[in-house]
Order: C-alpha cells, then structure tokens, then sequence
C-alpha cells in the first residue's frame, strides 16, 4: 500500500454523502440491540428500494456505501457515527432518518433498551424535537403494533 493508498482510520476523517449518513443511521439502529433481525433486513431493503434519496444508486454504489459505515462499525464509538452521519443529512432528510430508524427498531415488535437508548442518541443528534419525537414514535409504536 502506497502513502496515497492510506484508508482512513477514523470516521472523523471522512466526508459522508447523504446515502451514506442515511445508511449509517439504518445499520446503527439495525445492529443497537447487538442483533439484526430477517425482519430488520428486509426493512432495509425496502428502504433502499424506495427512498428517493436511493435513486439512482447502483447496487456497488450502495454496497460501498453499506461497507464503508460496516468498517468504521468496527473501530469507531457508535456516538461519533452518528454525530457523522447526522451532519452529512440534509436538513430536510433529519427527521426521516430518525422515522425511519424508529420503524427499523419497532419491526420486531419489540424496542429493545439498546435501540431505545439510540434512538434518544439519534433524537439528539438529527435536531428532531422532543413533540416532534415523541408523534413519530407513537404513530410508528401504532404501525408495528406496539400500541393499540
């Protein structure tokens, strides 16, 4: 490896794209209870398929993408991803991401203390609103059947 072939070491010394912040939001949240769930994935999925901010994307793109967050996963404290991936959303995007973070944790049923305390960290982070959080989550605690 050449000095110019240097992968970074920390995400602090990245630039993330939006669809990259987007999927370090969904694979945080995704792996907060220390488990991704068949039900989690398939989520993904349909987030990656759906989301407009996804068009365009190629298959490798998104791969890159996903492996990108995966490596800095390993080496980086959860909180610096998010802190990362929050700056790099657009505005307008903050809230979706939390939405959708809510939706991915809420799938199986269940909120685990893990996704629960990541999703206060990610509240925080995005700029999303105490009234405006708490809306999202019931109205997602009412759609996974959380709450009736």
């Amino acid at each position: 490896m050449g000095v110019f072939d240097r992968k970074p070491k920390s995400i602090s010394e990245v630039t993330l794209t939006p669809q990259e912040a987007m999927l370090g939001v969904i694979l945080c949240i995704s792996a907060s209870d220390g488990d991704i769930s068949k039900r989690e994935l398939e989520r993904m999925a349909e987030i990656l398929s759906t989301h407009r901010m996804f068009n365009g994307q190629t298959e490798s793109q998104i791969k890159a993408g996903l492996n990108k967050i995966l490596a800095f996963m390993e080496t980086d404290p959860v909180d610096q991803i998010v802190q990362k991936c929050a700056v790099a959303l657009p505005q307008n995007q903050r809230i979706v991401a939390f939405a959708l973070a809510v939706d991915i944790a809420m799938i199986d049923q269940n909120l685990h203390k893990g996704e629960s305390a990541m999703l206060g960290l990610m509240a925080s982070e995005l700029g999303v609103e105490e009234g405006v959080m708490k809306t999202v989550v019931t109205i997602l605690a009412m759609k996974n059947g959380l709450i009736d």
